[in-house]
């Protein structure tokens, strides 16, 4: 939020068949390709672990309770939940004993595979040249997109998928807990990108993007840093957190989804809009939708939301944090990290706009921002 108080997803490839170029060449040509997963014909479980990482399917996805009797919350597209083997009557059980209709979810696309020979060629996504020669061992994050016995990378590139094998059900990093810039987190299997928020004073605070080193377990490398802004009456423990007061949630949240006021920038893997006369971030403490972007008027209180496109400074590029996702009302709606402004922020982190490009260039959907007072 920019002065008033600000959370969602990721993107799956569209499906789509390889031009015939593939066939005849032996090198793929084109990025489209049908994902495995999802859809109507649901999940299989991972044989390999107890619990399973999955991404909604779609915006609005629904959470239900225990019982399967009540919507708790809902799920931007790209969202990442931690579940487990049991799926009943087309629904699987989270870790959290909450379920999820099977058929709205899909496989993480986050895979590392490790090349098995030296010389291995990755392929350029539109027009099959070869764009890296791989040395055996290289640790490559991958997608679940196989069409002509090619693999498709997280960059959009192709590799020979015989010239490739699985590290690992959890990939090559595993869980770990790691201090970066001041700040200790813990972080999951997937989060191949990080950025820290270390309070200094006031609504100051040291703003630095890491990037994880391939093939160890809890390696990063700090990419860049720089003095940015939080709230102007500085960060507080989430669980204390109140809308309306100015101040930044302490904590770890992933970051799904993007915006911006004015062209849509090159993303890893965030999902992102263009907003226009009609978004919204919606505050309305009295509406379904708080919490939501909407497109459109109805449902809420127009005069308690933030309507994006009048921030065409602070929002040329914003990502989502995504803090209270379970709408928690007075809790607060609308954190971003986004461009700076005139000053302190009403909740969100802001750095400078070429920092921003550069967060923007370097995140995936579910990779990490940890803000520590």
């Amino acid at each position: 939020m920019y002065p008033r108080g600000r959370p969602q997803a990721g993107h799956l490839v569209a499906a789509a068949l390889l031009p015939f170029a593939l066939l005849i060449t032996g090198t793929p040509a084109a990025s489209a390709a049908p994902p495995l997963g999802g859809g109507a014909v649901g999940l299989l479980a991972d044989g390999s672990s107890s619990t399973v990482y999955l991404r909604a399917e779609r915006n609005g996805v629904k959470v239900y309770n225990s019982a399967r009797t009540k919507v708790i919350k809902t799920l931007v597209r790209g969202a990442k939940v931690s579940a487990t083997k049991t799926v009943s009557s087309g629904y699987r059980r989270l870790t959290s004993g909450h379920w999820i209709r099977n058929s709205d979810l899909y496989v993480s696309t986050h895979l590392y595979m490790r090349t098995t020979v030296d010389g291995v060629h990755a392929y350029a996504a539109v027009g099959g040249s070869v764009v890296k020669v791989l040395d055996k061992g290289t640790v490559v994050r991958m997608t679940h997109t196989v069409v002509g016995g090619y693999r498709q990378t997280s960059a959009g590139n192709w590799i020979r998928n015989g010239h490739l094998a699985q590290t690992g059900s959890s990939g090559t990093w595993g869980s770990c807990t790691v201090t970066l810039g001041g700040v200790k987190l813990a972080v999951d299997s997937e989060a191949g990108h990080l950025v820290t928020v270390n309070g200094t004073s006031g609504s100051y605070a040291v703003v630095t993007l890491w990037d994880r080193a391939s093939g160890v377990k809890c390696s990063f490398t700090k990419m860049r840093s720089e003095k940015g802004r939080v709230g102007a009456r500085g960060i507080v423990a989430d669980a204390k957190r109140k809308q309306d007061t100015f101040t930044t949630p302490a904590g770890t949240y992933t970051m799904t989804q993007g915006f911006s006021v004015g062209s849509v920038p090159k993303t890893r893997g965030v999902s992102w809009r263009k907003v226009d006369g009609n978004d919204y971030w919606v505050q309305d403490n009295d509406s379904v939708h708080y919490n939501e972007y909407r497109s459109g008027t109805s449902g809420f209180d127009t005069s308690d939301a933030e309507h994006l496109i009048d921030y065409k400074t602070e929002y040329r590029y914003a990502i989502v944090i995504d803090f209270n996702l379970e709408k928690v009302r007075k809790k607060g709606a609308g954190i971003f990290l986004h461009v700076n402004g005139d000053g302190a922020t009403a909740g969100c982190v802001s750095v400078s706009k070429s920092f921003m490009v550069d967060i923007v260039h370097a995140v995936d959907s579910g990779d990490l921002i940890s803000i520590k007072a």
